[in-house]
């Protein structure tokens, strides 16, 4: 049977990014959110563009900006967290997940909008009580 270590000598001394897999991820979630960057950039400065209007800017920058919050949440995500870095984590996460998503889903319900309630007699109604802000969003 092992000794069993008294109080005195048991030792607690975390270590962030300690292992070599927590390096790995730090290093390429950094390399991803630097390209994000440079996407963005390159977005806002090609926004005049007729295929990035097509695309509309805002709705891609707005995805773009939650990539990178879910990207983020990667540095909160290690071995040794405290409850802050926790909290952190998922609200990162949850933030950049509902601002990717939510913009694609404007994005189809406008196209849907376009495609389907313009063949109806009371399309100007509607578009005021429901279309409105959500085309307004997206410029």
């Amino acid at each position: 049977m092992f000794p069993v270590p008294t109080w005195q000598e048991r030792e607690f001394a975390p270590v962030q990014y300690g292992t070599t897999g927590e390096r790995i991820v730090v290093a390429l979630t950094a390399v991803c959110i630097v390209l994000c960057a440079v996407l963005l950039a390159l977005l806002l400065a090609n926004h005049r563009a007729p295929v990035i209007r097509a695309a509309t800017p805002s709705f891609c920058a707005v995805s773009i900006v939650g990539a990178v919050f879910m990207l983020a949440s990667n540095f909160f995500s290690t071995l040794v967290v405290d409850d802050a870095q926790c909290a952190a984590a998922a609200w990162l996460l949850t933030i950049g997940f509902t601002l990717t998503f939510a913009a694609l889903f404007i994005k189809t319900f406008r196209i849907w909008f376009v495609c389907a309630v313009h063949d109806r007699p009371c399309a100007r109604r509607i578009a005021a009580r429901i279309g409105g802000p959500a085309l307004c969003i997206g410029g």
